[in-house]
């Protein structure tokens, strides 16, 4: 019976055939290193919408797909296994790693994070690193240092489910920022550059590692083994370059697993320990 293989945290209609044309490269690679075609899908498992990332996470038919560095290092903790780390040739990343980008309308007069104080800003999910607690983070000393009797440091907080919903929301004038990771971004500018037409970079979050490819418990160590060389080598061929170029593809690496993974929880921490629980 094939299994659970999923691309969904860059899922978007304009890279679709690029999407498709990897999993059939990196499927390729896959069986040549010992992966029974019987536990390959022929196609990527598609989300829809609307559905919930976390029930293809913890299913346990799951073989591969990626995940978000905060669940992996939260809610999925103890209920998947780290495969490898994929890289991304944008201007914001930097070899495993990567940032988000805080994003204003062009016509915005703010020239520091600290300006937008008490402006509106629009998230994806509050589970999201890139989106939400990568901000968090960015915010948390300022919120700290500007304490009041209002507390809040944004006058409203607009739950948007992805982060291209987020941008709209702020090109549209309904919220006025909000934190994109940079492949999204860098994404959109090289397949749909009109919807950043009115937007400009405000500030770059800290950095953490690149999202996770991960895998579920039951798969042993061997098949666990062939993934990760799996990936590398169709990272590296030739025959895919058009495919990871048009995906903002680089190398894949394989990190120390959770401790790799630290700098999320640590970022986290760090704006608990001043009082910045959640965005407000």
């Amino acid at each position: 019976m094939a299994l659970i293989c999923a691309y969904p945290m860059y899922q978007m209609p304009e890279v679709e055939p690029f999407a498709v044309s990897w999993w059939q490269g990196l499927r390729r690679h896959l069986v040549e290193h010992g992966i029974s075609e019987t536990q390959l899908p022929n196609h990527l498992y598609q989300l829809s919408e609307f559905e919930n990332y976390d029930a293809h996470w913890r299913d346990g038919n799951l073989l591969l797909s990626q995940t978000c560095g905060y669940p992996f290092t939260n809610d999925l903790l103890g209920q998947v296994q780290y495969v490898a780390t994929q890289t991304y040739h944008t201007p914001y990343n930097h070899g495993p790693n990567y940032a988000s980008l805080v994003l204003v309308r062009s016509t915005d007069t703010a020239q520091h994070i600290q300006d937008m104080h008490q402006t509106r800003v629009a998230v994806n999910s509050d589970d999201s690193q890139s989106g939400y607690h990568a901000l968090r983070s960015l915010i948390a000393p300022i919120a700290q240092g500007l304490a009041t009797q209002d507390a809040a440091f944004f006058s409203e907080v607009i739950t948007s489910s992805s982060h291209r919903n987020s941008i709209a929301l702020v090109a549209q004038g309904q919220a006025d920022l909000c934190a994109i990771d940079c492949v999204t971004f860098s994404l959109l500018q090289a397949h749909a550059p009109a919807e950043l037409t009115y937007l400009r970079i405000l500030a770059h979050t800290q950095s953490a590692p690149c999202l996770p490819y991960i895998t579920g418990l039951s798969i042993s160590p061997e098949i666990l083994k062939k993934l990760q060389l799996g990936l590398m080598s169709a990272a590296l061929d030739p025959t895919l370059e058009d495919t990871r170029r048009a995906l903002l593809m680089g190398p894949v690496c394989v990190l120390k697993g959770l401790h790799a993974y630290q700098t999320i929880p640590d970022q986290a921490a760090k704006a608990d320990a001043l009082g910045y629980l959640k965005l407000i």
